[in-house]
């Protein structure tokens, strides 16, 4: 037996625990898939929420580019990026609560990919993990969601520390049963660093599980303390 472990850093103050949840209920998962049954290819484009997303998915990459290029390291920098993330991880959560998952037929393609690019950065990966349903009905409903899935899928796995499974993905067949049984053996963990500055530099994680030589552990390596 392995099992798949995922060290999800969060350099917070307070409790770590209560900021890495999803937003996301069953229930919003249920109304969101429903809503994708009923949504017809013909919609109108809401130009309001195309809009939205595109100028939150521009000002992300902005303040990104920031960051990476930066010669001098600068913490009010990167704190204003930690902050943005949590500001638009939970408006893209109000987003689909009211919406859905925005399809090309909802919010054009340039749309799709704003609402991916935000999920990808802003979101916990709580949220990810269960919103994937949902995307998975989204991009059999609007198949040129494809290579955004693939990433998204592929980014989850590595971060457990997994190989990624697809790189460009061409079928969909058995995805969701893969999703779920891979999912189904990661388990989040938080923690709060002595050193609380984000500096920019390299931090190594190391977990293993006490008591339990049967098992095998795979998470990230470590992370930037950005």
């Amino acid at each position: 037996m392995k099992l798949g472990l995922l060290a999800v850093v969060l350099l917070v103050c307070g409790s770590v625990a209560a900021k890495a949840q999803s937003c996301v209920t069953s229930d919003d998962v249920k109304v969101m898939l429903a809503r994708l049954g009923s949504q017809s290819q013909a919609a109108q484009v809401d130009k309001k929420l195309q809009s939205e997303l595109l100028k939150m998915a521009a000002k992300h990459r902005e303040l990104l580019l920031e960051v990476v290029g930066q010669d001098q390291q600068k913490d009010s920098t990167r704190e204003k990026l930690h902050k943005l993330n949590e500001i638009q991880g939970a408006r893209l959560c109000e987003i689909l609560k009211t919406a859905g998952w925005p399809t090309t037929a909802l919010v054009d393609r340039l749309g799709v990919l704003a609402a991916f690019h935000i999920l990808k950065n802003s979101a916990s990966f709580e949220m990810q993990r269960d919103l994937l349903p949902v995307i998975v009905a989204a991009v059999k409903k609007d198949p040129t969601q494809k290579p955004e899935f693939a990433g998204l899928f592929d980014r989850l796995r590595v971060s457990a520390g997994l190989k990624q499974l697809f790189g460009k993905l061409s079928d969909l067949n058995g995805v969701y049963e893969q999703v779920i049984n891979d999912l189904g053996k990661v388990y989040s963990l938080g923690y709060k660093p002595n050193n609380e500055k984000r500096d920019g530099s390299w931090r190594n994680v190391q977990i293993s599980i006490v008591n339990r030589p049967d098992l095998t552990t795979r998470a990230r390596p470590g992370y930037y303390a950005l």
